[in-house]
C-alpha cells in the first residue's frame, strides 16, 4: 500500500483510489472502524503534533500533550490488536504490530524525556 499514513483519514472519506488498493478483508476493516477509534487515532496525532510545537517553544504543557498521545495511541493500539477481529496484524502481517510497537517505544521516550525536562525545569 502506498498510502502509508493516509490510510485512516482516506478510508473515513471512502477515497476510492485508496480503497482500491486492499483486499475485501483490509477494505471492511477500515471502513468499520469504531468512532471512538478514529477518535483515539486523531487525538493521539494531534497532540503529539501540538505537543511538538510546544517542545520547540519549551512550554511546560508539552508533558501533558505527550501523555496524552501516547495514551489515545495505546487505546488504538488495543483496539487494532486486541478488541478487532480480524486484528490489525491478521490482516497486515505482524509488521504492523512490530511498527506500532516502535511508534510506542518512541512516545513513551520522548514523554519520559519532557517530564525530566519539566522536572530540571528547562519547560516552563
Amino acid at each position: 500500500m502506498a498510502w502509508g499514513r493516509w490510510i485512516t483519514p482516506l478510508t473515513k472519506l471512502q477515497y476510492e483510489p485508496c480503497l482500491a488498493q486492499m483486499t475485501a478483508d483490509q477494505r471492511t476493516y477500515f471502513t468499520l472502524t469504531p468512532a471512538w477509534v478514529t477518535t483515539g487515532w486523531a487525538v493521539a496525532v494531534w497532540s503529539a503534533l501540538l505537543g511538538s510545537v510546544t517542545f520547540l517553544l519549551r512550554l511546560r504543557v508539552t508533558v501533558i500533550l505527550f501523555a496524552l498521545g501516547f495514551g489515545a495511541m495505546a487505546v488504538t493500539a488495543l483496539y487494532n490488536f486486541v478488541l478487532s477481529t480480524p486484528s490489525m496484524a491478521d490482516l497486515v502481517g505482524t509488521g504492523a504490530l512490530v511498527f506500532s510497537a516502535l511508534i510506542a517505544v518512541v512516545a513513551a521516550l520522548e514523554w519520559a524525556y519532557v517530564a525530566y525536562l519539566v522536572r530540571k525545569g528547562v519547560l516552563t
